[in-house]
């Protein structure tokens, strides 16, 4: 409910000399799209004019995605194409001139994945067009964002810029999560089922409302989530998937050198996986060592190995141990 608010006033307060860039961070599940859709509706109701775009997934990042999605193709392909500050500035008033007399929305989703070219052109429409009626609202899972990646540069660069706002989604807590089990099952709800679904979702809305979608077997995993999860776990390579899965057999926590020695893998290999997998929203690393970020992508990497591959792990895992 805070962030709606946040988000809202934010909308709001756009006008003359007020334009500014809301940044709205979380990881994958926490309700960053839900929030911005619902922000949208209420923008419409106001007389807002809302342009959205999202940057995608792909192996080659498409330059200026989102805003040929806005604007169409033909503004990044005209002769101002060759100058990037000439095609900036034709992009900025573009936009302006959508908004008419009303305030005007910009959405780009999934920041995580934009270029450098797209990163640069957010801001600079967020700055150029103070004059306008105009707020732009930037999405990103905040796990998948390294420091060294356009988003992270940028961010690091923005600071604690005043015309940038932040908003950042966590887990639900205890609470949070009995209103959501209350509002999908009824007020009347167990303690122990919310218990269940809180644990095993880690507070995730997404995975919450899978589990409970499930019916009476809150115990078993969702194949919406096992999907996601083997999705993510897809983009890695070989020492990536084989890291995960000594994490999957023997955590919840798992000890550096554990993991070198039972994935056979030298320190730096390990490390790079480790990297990948934190990239990836699928493992955090802390001073107890690495682990799954949720109980429920353990389950998923661990029901994903063969047989032999499970009972492999396991046996070096309790060689070392022993």
């Amino acid at each position: 409910a805070e962030e709606r608010t946040r988000l809202r006033r934010a909308l709001e307060a756009v006008g003359p000399n007020r334009a500014r860039l809301v940044l709205v961070a979380g990881e994958a599940g926490l309700g960053k799209s839900r929030l911005v859709a619902d922000a949208m509706e209420w923008a419409r109701q106001q007389g807002m004019t809302v342009l959205e775009g999202a940057c995608l997934p792909l192996g080659e990042t498409v330059p200026y995605g989102p805003f040929i999605e806005m604007l169409g193709a033909d503004v990044f392909l005209g002769p101002e194409a060759i100058d990037r500050l000439r095609l900036f500035r034709v992009v900025a008033d573009g936009l302006a001139d959508r908004a008419g007399p009303a305030s005007l929305v910009v959405v780009v989703e999934d920041l995580h994945w934009a270029d450098a070219s797209t990163c640069d052109l957010v801001v600079f429409c967020a700055r150029v067009l103070g004059a306008e009626r105009l707020v732009l609202v930037g999405t990103y899972r905040r796990e998948e964002v390294p420091p060294s990646g356009p988003l992270g540069r940028l961010l690091g660069e923005l600071g604690a810029a005043p015309w940038v706002e932040r908003i950042d989604l966590t887990a639900f807590t205890p609470d949070e999560t009995a209103e959501l089990v209350a509002a999908v099952r009824g007020d009347d709800v167990p303690g122990e089922l919310v218990h269940r679904v809180h644990t095993r979702s880690g507070g995730n809305p997404f995975f919450a409302e899978e589990l409970l979608a499930m019916g009476a077997s809150v115990d078993q995993l969702p194949d919406t989530v096992r999907g996601a999860v083997l999705a993510r776990l897809a983009r890695l390579g070989p020492a990536g998937r084989t890291v995960a899965g000594v994490l999957a057999v023997a955590g919840p926590r798992v000890h550096p050198e554990l993991v070198v020695a039972a994935s056979g893998l030298d320190p730096v290999a390990v490390d790079e996986a480790v990297a990948g997998l934190v990239a990836n929203g699928l493992v955090v690393a802390d001073e107890k060592g690495f682990g799954f970020r949720h109980s429920l992508a353990q389950e998923a990497v661990a029901a994903n190995l063969g047989p032999g591959e499970r009972a492999g792990v396991h046996r070096r895992v309790a060689e070392l141990l022993s």
